[in-house]
Order: structure tokens, then sequence, then C-alpha cells
């Protein structure tokens, strides 16, 4: 028996034939030597004290078993050799990682992670937490994010199955999330009525959804974003939703985007309705809500008697407003009402938006899409330099015989925003074909003050962050792709 000490104050784990446990208090190292480590009570990483686990570790937890994060935790998985969380035994549901707080500036690092059998998956609360690669799926809610944190979302996937009505794949209070090119799956395995059902609900927060996919599937009504009290300070673009419902009762109403007491503006998304039955509508806006959709795609595929809409207005509440221009609306009724419902004659699509392969949601335009180049002009370009398409994905062709664009552009930037800040900013750059990427920020006198990337890059749209440490004052981000370079100022007010 080898006995090694994981732990400064409860807990030593002894190994025996590769198997540990262990209870209490928890930091240091986990690796491969220890593996799997099986946690039979609650653990948690002390304030000041850091746990990091390399890859290819697994860590298996007895139910209703948590691990308590009030320090640092760090997770290196790889994509060969992910570190996996899941429970002790078949059957087995564990609580989760709960982040709580911890010292100023921490950041949590999640890379490479299976999180499963879990009941709440990954809970932050008061913490900044990065999460680049993983998978977590959860009986409840798989990430749930509160109290002014702050989370960057990278390529995962978070997937929940349930019979709970209040379950979400991704819950956000009072915080700040950026996602990008992830996936949000719910389906409601009950016949309870859902009406607050949501994949992604998120009250009064910040941040963006962007190159992201969001699947609900109920029998009695769901939503697949629930944007509650939030205004322009959260962005959804770039995004497809998926709603099934199979239900047929005609009071709950189920939909792609629902908006409550909320302004904002929905921009290049791609919203498909599928159902047999009840009321559905591509938005749904409801308490005062002034919702404004641009270069949207909403479609049904349904074949069943139902009540479709494109937009629905709430008719009992009172200044509830929404307004489409450059969108397509396809096998649906373009609103339930008028009044609060506009539309800019002349620029909307009625045909069928031709997506590549709906059933398998894959969103992308075929070459006969008549939502090539039927964006608004005022848009930003496609990166192959042609107007902007209509819904999330755009054709990287000119709409005139299938041709390639003569001078498709190398990249372009996003305006970073917030901007000016305070905390942190976000924008992101959409690469035409690989490229070498360095991304720098440097102060007015020519000074590097941060070096936020600098690879080789697959060509489509990548999301940055910078949350900086320096003074109050203008900044330079300086973004280079190959031999093309584009410069962006920034005001940082502390």
């Amino acid at each position: 028996m080898q006995l090694r000490t994981i732990t400064a104050t409860l807990v030593c784990l002894a190994f025996t034939a590769g198997l540990s446990f262990a209870g209490g208090s928890v930091s240091g190292t986990w690796d491969t030597e220890g593996s799997p480590y099986l946690i039979d009570e609650d653990i948690f990483v002390a304030n000041g004290n850091q746990l990091e686990i390399l890859a290819d570790v697994e860590v298996m937890f007895a139910a209703g078993v948590e691990l308590r994060v009030f320090g640092e935790l760090t997770v290196r998985g790889t994509s060969k050799a992910p570190v996996r969380f899941s429970g002790l035994n078949p059957g087995d549901i564990w609580d989760g990682i709960h982040i709580i707080g911890g010292d100023e500036g921490l950041l949590q690092s999640l890379e490479y992670a299976i999180i499963e059998d879990s009941f709440w998956g990954v809970t932050s609360d008061m913490s900044t937490l990065d999460m680049l690669h993983c998978s977590v799926s959860s009986a409840h809610t798989a990430l749930q994010l509160e109290h002014d944190s702050y989370a960057t979302l990278r390529d995962c996937q978070f997937v929940v199955a349930t019979n709970s009505v209040t379950a979400t794949a991704m819950r956000a209070s009072q915080s700040t999330v950026y996602s990008d090119l992830c996936t949000y799956r719910l389906s409601l395995l009950t016949d309870q009525q859902a009406e607050d059902g949501s994949a992604v609900r998120l009250y009064r927060s910040a941040g963006a959804i962007d190159s992201s996919h969001v699947s609900v599937t109920s029998r009695l009504g769901a939503h697949g974003i629930n944007l509650i009290v939030c205004e322009d300070d959260v962005q959804i673009s770039r995004t497809s939703v998926h709603n099934r419902r199979y239900g047929l009762s005609p009071v709950y109403i189920g939909s792609a985007v629902r908006a409550a007491a909320s302004d904002l503006t929905l921009r290049q998304l791609s919203l498909h309705l599928e159902t047999d039955g009840g009321t559905i509508a591509g938005v749904y806006v409801t308490d005062g809500s002034d919702v404004d959709l641009v270069n949207t795609i909403l479609a049904s595929t349904g074949t069943g008697s139902a009540n479709r809409y494109g937009v629905y207005i709430d008719p009992y509440s009172a200044g509830t407003t929404a307004h489409l221009t450059y969108s397509c609306v396809y096998n649906l009724d373009l609103a339930n009402q008028q009044a609060g419902f506009t539309y800019e004659a002349g620029t909307l699509v009625s045909g069928d938006p031709l997506w590549l392969d709906p059933d398998e949601e894959n969103y992308h335009l075929d070459s006969d899409s008549p939502c090539i180049n039927a964006g608004s002009p005022e848009s930003e370009p496609d990166p192959d330099n042609t107007i902007a398409d209509i819904g999330k994905h755009y054709f990287p062709y000119t709409a005139v015989g299938g041709e390639r664009a003569a001078s498709p552009r190398s990249f372009t930037v996003s305006a970073p925003y917030p901007n000016p800040f305070n905390a942190g900013t976000r924008f992101s750059i959409e690469l035409a074909e690989p490229e070498q990427v360095n991304v720098v920020v440097f102060d007015v006198l020519g000074r590097r003050v941060a070096h936020i990337a600098g690879e080789r890059m697959a060509a489509g749209r990548h999301q940055f962050g910078w949350r900086p440490d320096v003074a109050s004052g203008v900044y330079l981000l300086r973004v280079a792709a190959g031999s093309a370079v584009e410069t962006r100022r920034l005001t940082l007010i502390r």
C-alpha cells in the first residue's frame, strides 16, 4: 500500500491498486497515478488552496456527494485524454461541482472535462469561470451562474433530460456569460405544463450567445432561449434554436426565443419550429418587451394542426412590441396580431429557406436558398465580401452561378463590446480560411500590455475576451491574421 497526502488538513488518500477514497478538504495535484479517485463523502477546496486535476484522470462520486470550491480549481484534460467526473455506481446521481466566491480575480478553469451523472452539473456563485471543450450532462441543470458570476464558454455541450419543468441546460441570474460554439439541449419528459421551461434562461444578465445551438423538446410547450429583464447588453447572434413540441394543449405557448420585460435586438438567427399540435412561435414577446429581429430565419417543418407564428405578441401585455426586418418567415403566420407588431415591407422572404438538413439540425443554406444575399445592406458583409445572408450560417459563394466571391476578405474583427468597459470586453474574428492569428493589446505609448492569442486557427468565427488588470485609459487592440492587420480602440474606465 502506498500512502500519499493530497490535502493540508482533513484527508489522507490511500491508494490501493490505483484506487483512492476522499472526504473533507482536498488540494494539490491529482494525476493518473491515483486514478480513479473514488469520492464517498463531500470534498472541498479551501480558500487559498488549489486543486489541479490532470489529463486522463477519472473522479467518481457517491450519490448525493459534491465538490465545493472556495479556492482554485484547474482541470487540464486534453482532446484524447479528458478528465471525467461521474457517479460511483450505476444510478448514482451526485450533486455536482459548486464553485463559491473565492479570492478576487481567481479564475476557475475547466478544459476537456466530461461531467455526467450529476444533478446540478456546474454551479458558479460569485465566481469567474472558464470552460473550454467541456461536456456536461445532468438530471436538472447542467450549468448555473449566480450572483455576479462571469463565465466564458467555448465549444461546450450542456445536456439535460428530466421530468422537472424547472430544469434548464444553462441558467444565468444576475451574471455575465459569453458563449461561443456551444450546444444546449433540454428534453422535458413530463406531461406537466412547462410554461416557463427553457433550455437557456437568462435573468437580469449580460453577455453574448454567439455561433451556438439550442434545442428543446417538450410535450406541452417550452422555450429555447428565455430572456427575462435583459437589455441590449445581451447579444444573441449567429445561433440556431430548434423547438420540438408534440403535445396538443393550446394553453401554453412554446417558442424558440421568449423575451419578457426585455429590450434587445436579435440578429442572424435560424429558428426551427417542429410541432404536431398546440401553439408555437419563433419569438414570443411579453411583459412590455421591445424586440427587433434582423437577418433571421423563422421556419416550421411541422405538418400537424397547430397555431404557428413567426412572432407572438402577448395580447394581455400592454406596451409589448416587436419589429421584423430583412428576415425569412416560412410555413408560419407572420404574427398572431397586428397590435404591437410591425415589419418593413419589401424586406421579408417568404419562401423555404432551404436548410441543408433541418431534421439533423444542419442549418447551412443550400446554394438555391432565397436567404443568400437577402440580409440588411446595413449589416456587416459576410466574410466572402457579399451582402449579409439571412440566418445563422452564411453561404460562402456569390449568388450568381455558384462562383466564389472575387475578393474575399481574409478576416473581419467585430466591434469590441462593451466599449467603453470596466470589468472586461469581448470581440470576435471571422476567418475566411485557416490563418496564423495574433491578438495583442498595446497602450498608447506602444507598450504591449496583454497577449490574448497566438496560434493557427481554422476558418470560421472565434470569440475572445480581455479582462484587464491595468489602469484606466485608451488601449489599442491589434489583430493580425496572416499578413492582414486590423486595429480597434478600447477605452477602459475604472
